[in-house]
């Protein structure tokens, strides 16, 4: 791809999940976001992700 994959994130999603990804700790170690990506056609859709350990 060669790109952040932020800039795929529609711009008022961004926020939200740049606190999510920072407020990951020890004692916090899972976050759930659901942010919307626009595709090449200008198309949006909704995704789910889980973040944490493995």
């Amino acid at each position: 791809m060669g790109q952040n994959f932020m800039t795929f994130i529609r711009s008022d999603d961004r926020e939200e999940i740049h606190k999510k990804i920072y407020s990951l700790t020890p004692e916090n170690p899972v976050v759930i976001t659901e942010p919307r990506y626009i595709d090449n056609n200008g198309i949006v859709h909704w995704a789910s992700g889980l973040t944490g350990p493995s």
